[in-house]
Parts: C-alpha cells; sequence; structure tokens
C-alpha cells in the first residue's frame, strides 16, 4: 500500500541535513572560508530543487473529469461491447444516465449484469430506497440482471467482456469514484481511469477487478 507523502516530515528532514552538513563543515579547520560558503550554498541549493520535485509531485492534479464526460465515457464503452457488460454501483443513482444504451444492447443480444451492495441499501433512510426500488425496476423492466452482495467494498466501475480475459487480453474497464467535497462544495466531479488490459501496466489492475466480480459471483443474489 502506498503511503500519502508527510510534506512536514520532508522539511523537517531537509532542515536536519543542512544543519548537519553545516556543522561538519565548520568543524574541520583546514577548509577556508570562501569553501565552507560555497559547500553550504551548494548543498541549500540542491536540498531546495529535491524539496521543489517533491512539492510538485505532492500536488500533481489527479484525473478529474466532470460527471459528464464520464457518463459519456461510460456509454461509449458499453456501445462497443460484444459479449456482456457489468456494471458495479452504489445506490445506481447513474441509472438514467446509462438505461438508454443499455437497453439497446440487450435488444442486441448482449448480457448486462448490475451489482450493487445490499448493505448500501439498508443503511439507506426511506427515501432513498423507495428510489433505489424504482431504480431496480426501470433494470428489471429492460431485462437488465440485478444482482446484490452484502457488503459495501467500495467497487465502483464498469468491466465490458470479461469473458475475453484470457485468452485475447481485451478487457476494458471504466473505474470511477465520487470525491470527497470540500467545504460542502456540489461540484460533482470523480476520478476516471480507463482500464485497457492489453496494456501490460493495466494488466494487474484489469485482474484484480476481474477477481472481484468473479468472488461476488459467487454470493451474489438475484433480484
Amino acid at each position: 500500500m502506498k503511503k500519502s507523502i508527510n510534506i512536514n516530515n520532508i522539511i523537517s528532514i531537509l532542515g536536519f541535513f543542512i544543519t548537519l552538513i553545516g556543522f561538519v563543515v565548520q568543524m574541520i579547520p583546514q577548509i577556508p572560508d570562501n569553501v565552507k560558503r560555497w559547500v553550504l550554498e551548494s548543498v541549500i541549493f540542491i536540498l531546495i530543487i529535491f524539496l521543489i520535485v517533491i512539492l510538485i509531485l505532492y500536488f500533481k492534479k489527479r484525473t478529474i473529469i466532470k460527471r459528464k464526460k464520464l457518463i459519456k465515457r461510460g456509454n461509449i464503452l458499453l456501445s462497443n461491447t460484444q459479449h456482456s457488460a457489468i456494471l458495479f454501483g452504489g445506490d445506481l443513482s447513474w441509472v438514467e444516465d446509462y438505461l438508454e444504451t443499455l437497453e439497446k444492447i440487450i435488444r442486441d443480444g448482449k448480457v448486462v449484469e448490475v451489482y450493487f451492495p445490499e448493505e448500501k441499501y439498508n443503511n439507506a433512510s426511506i427515501e432513498a430506497q423507495n428510489a433505489f426500488t424504482e431504480r431496480i425496476k426501470k433494470l428489471q423492466k429492460i431485462q437488465a440482471n440485478v444482482f446484490c452482495f452484502k457488503n459495501d467494498i467500495g467497487l465502483r466501475c464498469i468491466i465490458i467482456d470479461p469473458e475475453t480475459f484470457p485468452p485475447t487480453d481485451n478487457l476494458k474497464i471504466l473505474v470511477s469514484k465520487r470525491l470527497k467535497r470540500n467545504n460542502n462544495s456540489l461540484k460533482n466531479k470523480y476520478n476516471s481511469v480507463y482500464i485497457n488490459s492489453s496494456s501490460p501496466e493495466n494488466k494487474e489492475r484489469a485482474i484484480s477487478y476481474l477477481a472481484n466480480y468473479l468472488l461476488i459471483k459467487l454470493i451474489r443474489k438475484k433480484l
């Protein structure tokens, strides 16, 4: 698991090294004062550059796209389904965004499976549960297969054609996760990662999502 960068710790470490080097240089009387000053200035310069690089990496913006763009990307992926589309959601609030595309690919003979955590439904208010139920009915009306599983493990993604992986290494996944809202802002932004398993660096991630799907298949309950 990757640990987050602690800027205060990094600054403290850099300060320690500058102090240590300064102390060592001052303790060597054979070194001329101008050389000592040059060494200290060089070390400080290098450490400042290092700190700037760390800060740039720390504050580097993540791939964030607006919901509208995310939905558009999801609909494009779904439209290109060859065999089956697997959708994992939380409260299924995205149903209206994908319903038309899902209905079309189902008419074309493709299989659609929709999963949500039972825990999410049980912990919702009565009003939210009613909205939940309406979304499920809409999915069932277009002949989508709706399943639930017990615990919410945070899986939010679309998996396209999982049966093609392997042997063709053509698994496509769109991962979406709502970002935390700052200062109660209503900005609706998402992290979006498109994973194509044909890319070697993405294969491990693709296998991870596929493994979660296969495990949930074993404990799912159809509605």
